[in-house]
């Protein structure tokens, strides 16, 4: 108990320190619009916000893009690719290496998840598709044919305990395979999208929050190369009369989706995803976190959260700001013991997003270690609230993060000074505003005065 008053009133002071720490820099309503500012409709000035503000990339820089967001990168990055296992955690989340990810990393366009793999080897794919209960069945198949095998060989009488111990684990793993393959059989179809080098499969899931809920998931496997695309679609259905619906429509995003290369920039409507593009009608509602990072300094990861603003979970990068460079002035003891090692602060303060006023908060440590060099850990987020209700003002929050040999012993090196990590993250900020298009997102399109 006495560990839950610890927790309650940390929190509590982190909430205070915050709140204390706006006070000091500027009201909630200075550094950022409020709530209701954010709920409502945003004029002709506000879309075209959006656009850069006239910005032009610098000749000869690379450019990237992600969801409906372009930027300049400079040279090569790298998308958090990695094959680490068939689960959902594995797949949707991804990581850059054993160690080195963002949490919760995700890309959902409309009811879709999206998850990006590779590149990967033969045995990979193979160890992937085991996931697609067709490929499951197979496996378990091939598993109860050995166990069989070896279960024939066993005395029909056993003799002594242990012989009766190894004929009731086979018998009991037999009953397991043929159970797992009779239910996998149940409870899943092959999907077949129409679409060449594509698996997929169909099933019913049921979700119970008071009343019993129904949603038709359709999963597909894109292989292209030496990458396998992944998409989900998830929706609830009524009636059993709704599942062709869904799958016609979930079969017109597969048909939109085509792979692109890295600096590749398109102008159609849609939304960028690593080494690929999803077409759409501008309209299409999205909530993507993706990181990225850049091979010369693996262990700092620039994180875009990015989507269309949903009522019942607005961002508040005011406070989010606040916290991150208030760390170490709640009273907290662990707060305490983090004082000695803080060597910046950034803000909370005002900071611009392409041609967006977003709010910005970040921390600088120096680390010492006797058997390493020093070296700074930092960790910096900038945030843009968005606009409910629209598609070309969507929030926008990128984050950099370090990470450290100890904590990711795959890495070869500490994290490069927090000068030059922000010298990129400045750069990502400033050049980053909806990408253009032709045609222009229905919104801008209905702001150019109509020719007589």
């Amino acid at each position: 108990m006495k560990n839950t008053i610890v927790v309650r009133n940390s929190k509590r002071r982190a909430v205070a320190g915050a709140l204390a720490l706006l006070a000091v820099y500027g009201s909630s309503s200075a550094i950022a619009r409020t709530a209701e500012e954010v709920t409502a409709k945003p004029n002709a000035k506000d879309l075209l916000q959006s656009t850069g503000g006239g910005y032009q990339t610098p000749h000869g820089i690379k450019r990237e893009c992600l969801g409906r967001l372009v930027f300049d990168v400079g040279g090569e990055i790298q998308w958090p690719t990695i094959f680490k296992g068939y689960g959902d955690l594995e797949i949707f989340a991804r990581a850059f290496s054993e160690n080195v990810a963002h949490p919760n990393d995700k890309m959902q366009i409309g009811e879709t998840r999206v998850a990006v793999l590779g590149p990967l080897n033969a045995e990979q794919v193979t160890e992937l598709y085991l996931s697609i209960p067709e490929h499951r069945i197979a496996y378990e198949k091939q598993r109860l044919k050995e166990e069989l095998v070896q279960s024939s060989a066993l005395p029909e009488l056993p003799k002594d305990a242990r012989e009766r111990h190894s004929v009731y684990l086979s018998k009991r793993k037999i009953t397991r395979l043929k159970e797992s393959i009779e239910e996998l059989k149940n409870s899943y179809e092959v999907f077949d999208s129409g679409i060449a080098d594509s698996q997929g499969y169909h099933t019913t899931n049921v979700h119970d929050s008071g009343v019993e809920s129904k949603y038709s998931v359709y999963r597909t496997y894109l292989r292209r190369g030496s990458y396998v695309y992944i998409f989900e679609s998830e929706r609830r259905v009524v009636e059993e009369g709704g599942k062709p619906f869904h799958r016609e429509d979930f079969i017109k995003l597969l048909k939109s989706f085509r792979l692109r290369r890295n600096n590749e920039i398109p102008n159609d409507l849609g939304f960028c995803i690593p080494f690929g593009f999803i077409a759409d009608n501008g309209t299409t509602a999205s909530d993507i976190k993706q990181s990225l990072r850049w091979p010369d300094a693996p262990g700092v990861l620039y994180t875009i959260e990015t989507g269309n603003v949903k009522e019942n979970q607005l961002k508040s990068p005011t406070f989010n700001a606040a916290i991150k460079a208030g760390l170490g002035l709640f009273g907290t003891q662990a707060e305490e013991n983090i004082k000695p090692h803080v060597s910046k602060r950034i803000g909370p303060r005002l900071y611009k997003i392409g041609g967006l006023t977003a709010q910005q908060g970040g921390i600088v440590f120096n680390v010492k270690k006797a058997d390493a060099a020093p070296y700074q850990t930092y960790s910096v987020v900038t945030g843009y609230s968005g606009w409910l209700g629209t598609d070309v003002l969507p929030y926008i929050l990128v984050e950099m993060n370090s990470h450290t040999i100890e904590r990711a012993p795959e890495l070869k090196q500490n994290p490069p000074t927090f000068e030059k990590s922000f010298s990129r993250l400045e750069t990502l900020l400033k050049s980053m505003y909806l990408r253009p298009t032709q045609p222009l997102m229905p919104e801008l399109l209905r702001l150019k005065p109509r020719r007589e």
